[in-house]
């Protein structure tokens, strides 16, 4: 309603949704995928699964090519007995490398 009030239109509006990418660059720091990775292992190894899920989360939002996280990702959802997601994040790791060997 606010937004329609100013004449703002829906497209308009969209376009000014920042991405996870400028989030994470603008309100948390690290724009580096290596460096959530990085601290969800710290996590991990720390017995915080959770930290862990959101951290490789946000690594593989800076860099949706990461194999590496998305292995990271599949072991911490099979810990959590996410076993369909785990095993969906270990595909498509497999997919990332095998389409990087062509």
């Amino acid at each position: 309603a606010v937004a329609s009030a100013a004449g703002a239109s829906s497209s308009q509006q969209d376009e000014n949704i920042p991405s996870a990418r400028d989030f994470a660059a603008r309100d948390f720091g690290p724009t580096d995928a290596n460096t959530y990775r990085e601290e969800a292992i710290s996590a991990y190894r720390n017995g915080d699964l959770y930290l862990a899920l959101i951290k490789l989360d946000l690594a593989i939002s800076l860099d949706p090519n990461s194999s590496g996280a998305y292995v990271d990702r599949g072991i911490v959802l099979h810990r959590l007995g996410d076993k369909k997601r785990a095993y969906a994040d270990i595909a498509k790791a497999k997919q990332i490398d095998d389409s990087s060997r062509r």
